[in-house]
């Protein structure tokens, strides 16, 4: 499957806005992998999201709106712990 990831500037109710970083072609847990990856490259300063493939060859830097987060759905909090400390090792 494909994904985007986008680096988030707003979150509300499951939806986020936010600026393409990378797409990411894999399973779903693969792209949670690259996005937590991704953070931790920019010292946890940014907020990474994984979302469904953004539809265009070359995805411009406009403002992505209303996008489902992706990366949230399958994950209980417990999932979610393990998956950032293996990133964190």
């Amino acid at each position: 499957m494909k994904f985007s990831l986008i680096n988030v500037d707003k979150e509300a109710n499951g939806s986020v806005d936010g600026v393409w970083l990378q797409d990411h072609t894999g399973t779903l847990e693969s792209a949670m992998t690259a996005a937590l990856a991704t953070k931790k490259a920019n010292t946890n300063r940014i907020d990474v999201a994984v979302i469904d493939k953004v539809s265009s060859s070359v995805p411009n830097y406009d403002l992505l709106t209303n996008r489902k987060r992706l990366d949230l759905l399958k994950t209980t909090d417990e999932e979610e712990y393990n998956v950032r400390n293996q990133i964190k090792r």
